[in-house]
C-alpha cells in the first residue's frame, strides 16, 4: 500500500474534530485507540503475563503474575510470590481470594458487581455502549499530571422492580478518564466498600500508562501490513494513529505525533527533515506530484 496516500488523507481530515465531543463519542474514540470496536468484539478471553508488587506493612513484596479473563466480567489474577501463589477470582456475583498459605476469604457481591476486567476495562466500555440500561455522560475535563482528560461517567441502571431503593444502581458507577489528545484511557475511578457493608465508600482508582505499540502500520519498520482495500487501510490509520496527529498544522508537529505513537520507530531516518535522507519528508514533498498524476489539485 502506498503510504503517502494515507498521510495525505489524514492531513485533509485532521481538522474535522474541533467540535466538543459527546460522552459516547469519547468512549468510542477510546475503543478505536485500543484497536476498534470490531477487533474488541472478537475478544472473548485473554491471558497476560507480567510482574506485580504488593505493599504490605510498609514492605514491597514482588513477584510474577498472570491475568486471565473471560468475556467482560470474569477475571482471575495469580501472583507467584516467594511464599507461594496468591489468587484472586471475581465475577459480577462475588469472588474469592486465596492466600499462599491456603487460607481463603470471599469477596462480597457489593465489591464485585462493578469490577469487570480490571486490567482491560475496554471490554467493559464496549458492553456499556451497547446496553440500553447504561447511561454515559460527560462530567467535564480535568488535568491528570501533564494531560487534559475527559471525565466520562458510566452508570448502570436497574429496573425499579429489581432494585427498588437504587442500591445496586448506586454501586454500578465508574468514571473513565480519557486523554483528550490521544484518546487513550488514563484512569478509572469507582468505589469499594468494607466486606460487611455497602454503606461506607472508599475510593478505588486504577491508572493506565506506558502504552506501547505492538504493531505499527509497518510492523516496526519492516514489511507493510496488508489491507484488503485503500479504505480499510485508511480506517485503520485514522483509528490507530489519528489521535496522535489530529490538529497538526506543520510537518514537525505531525512528525512529533507519529513518534509519540511509535510509528516506524525502527527506522532512524524516517522522520529526518533532510530531503535526501528523510523518507516521510520526501514522500510528503511529492504529494503534489502524485496528486497531479491522479488528476487532483489542491
Amino acid at each position: 500500500m502506498s503510504r503517502h496516500v494515507i498521510v495525505f488523507l489524514l492531513l485533509c481530515t485532521a481538522n474535522l474534530y474541533g467540535q466538543e465531543p459527546t460522552a459516547s463519542t469519547i468512549l468510542t474514540n477510546a475503543l478505536n485507540s485500543a484497536g476498534g470496536t470490531a477487533l474488541l468484539q472478537g475478544i472473548h478471553d485473554l491471558t497476560a503475563m507480567g510482574t506485580i508488587t504488593y505493599y504490605w506493612a510498609g514492605k514491597e513484596v514482588k513477584g510474577t503474575a498472570s491475568v486471565r479473563a473471560l468475556e467482560s466480567d470474569k477475571f482471575r489474577l495469580d501472583a507467584n510470590l516467594l511464599t507461594g501463589t496468591r489468587s484472586l477470582v471475581v465475577t459480577r456475583f462475588g469472588g474469592q481470594v486465596q492466600e499462599p498459605g491456603g487460607d481463603s476469604h470471599p469477596i462480597s457481591l457489593h465489591n464485585t458487581i462493578n469490577l469487570g476486567i480490571l486490567s482491560f476495562p475496554h471490554l467493559n466500555l464496549l458492553a456499556a455502549l451497547s446496553d440500553s440500561l447504561t447511561d454515559v455522560s460527560l462530567v467535564g475535563t480535568v488535568k491528570i499530571q501533564d494531560y487534559t482528560a475527559y471525565d466520562v461517567r458510566v452508570q448502570r441502571n436497574f429496573p425499579k422492580s429489581f432494585d427498588p431503593v437504587g442500591a445496586l444502581t448506586e454501586l454500578c458507577k465508574t468514571d473513565y478518564f480519557i486523554d483528550s489528545t490521544t484518546r487513550l484511557l488514563l484512569k478509572t475511578v469507582d468505589m469499594t466498600h468494607p466486606d460487611r457493608t455497602m454503606n461506607q465508600d472508599f475510593l478505588h482508582e486504577l491508572e493506565f500508562d506506558n502504552y506501547m505499540t505492538v504493531k505499527g502500520l509497518t510492523k516496526g519498520g519492516r514489511n507493510n501490513l496488508g489491507f484488503p482495500s485503500i479504505a480499510a487501510g485508511n480506517t485503520y490509520f485514522v483509528n490507530r494513529v489519528g489521535p496522535f496527529i489530529r490538529g497538526s498544522q506543520t510537518i514537525p508537529y505531525f512528525f512529533r505525533g507519529l513518534k509519540k505513537e511509535g510509528y516506524n520507530s525502527k527506522n532512524p531516518n524516517y522522520f529526518s527533515m533532510d530531503s535526501k535522507r528523510g523518507m516521510l519528508f520526501n514522500r510528503i514533498s511529492n504529494i503534489g506530484k502524485w496528486a497531479s498524476e491522479c488528476g487532483a489539485s489542491f
